[in-house]
């Protein structure tokens, strides 16, 4: 069994593990919740987009926008699950755009 040890040498007992466990679990509140949401959406880039008419995700998809996708496309790669390989798509873009 293995007897993990504080910095000054001495074991950490069972009553100290369950303790430092459950203040790790109970401690949780709902406020460091929104403050890690919070944190998360305000590191993440905002992207601008017209809206269409249903909303902003419903806009017309570019011609440049799909060529700029294709080409950064890194060949070699596994397909997803419709098995389409990015080297078809680049081969094809000439099709797609």
């Amino acid at each position: 069994m293995i007897h993990p040890k504080r910095k000054t040498g001495k074991s950490i007992t069972a009553i100290e593990w369950i303790e430092h466990f459950r203040g790790l679990l109970n401690g949780r509140s709902q406020n460091n919740l929104t403050d890690f949401e919070q944190y998360v959406k305000a590191s993440l880039p905002v992207i601008e987009r017209p809206a269409g008419p249903d909303g902003p995700l419903d806009c017309q998809i570019e011609a440049e926008e799909t060529a700029e996708s294709i080409e950064c496309l890194k060949s070699g790669k596994y397909p997803g699950t419709d098995m389409i390989l990015n080297e078809m798509l680049k081969s094809a873009q000439h099709l797609i755009t």
